[in-house]
This record gives C-alpha cells, sequence and structure tokens, in this order.
C-alpha cells in the first residue's frame, strides 16, 4: 500500500465532498471545452501548413489524426521520406 501526503488526503477529501460539481465540471469539459480545443488546434495546424507551404491533412476533431510535413519530404513516387 503507498502512503499519501497530507496534501493528497485534503485533495482527495476536497474532490469526493464535491463530487456532483467535479462530475459537472467533467461533463462540461469533455462536452464543450475539449471539442472547442481541438477545433482551434486543426485551425493552427491549418495556417501552419498554408503559411509554411507544407503538405498535410487536419482532421483531428472528424478524423482522429493530424499530419504534416514540408514538401521536399515527398518523394517522386508520392510517398513521405521521413
Amino acid at each position: 500500500m503507498t502512503s499519501s501526503t497530507k496534501e493528497e488526503r485534503l485533495a482527495g477529501t476536497l474532490i469526493l465532498s464535491q463530487f456532483k460539481m467535479f462530475n459537472e465540471a467533467v461533463v462540461v469539459f469533455e462536452t464543450q471545452i475539449e471539442s472547442a480545443f481541438w477545433k482551434g488546434f486543426d485551425q493552427c495546424i491549418q495556417r501552419f501548413i498554408k503559411d509554411n507551404g507544407w503538405e498535410g491533412e487536419v482532421g483531428i476533431v472528424q478524423k482522429g489524426f493530424s499530419w504534416l510535413g514540408p514538401k521536399a519530404w515527398k518523394s517522386e513516387d508520392g510517398d513521405w521520406k521521413y
């Protein structure tokens, strides 16, 4: 069994005493904040690709991934070197 510090026990007690509010905060994060963050992330990556003349796919929100790379890394057959 691991020992915990006084601060860790107090943090646990606070979370449990306010569990309903904590649960509501998690729901707000998952439904509003997280999606807004990833949308902004996609926009930043898209802007970076455009501003630097790179290639890539943006779509964390829709596809679950994004990728980008400089055009110099693309080989003649369309594959990527790195």
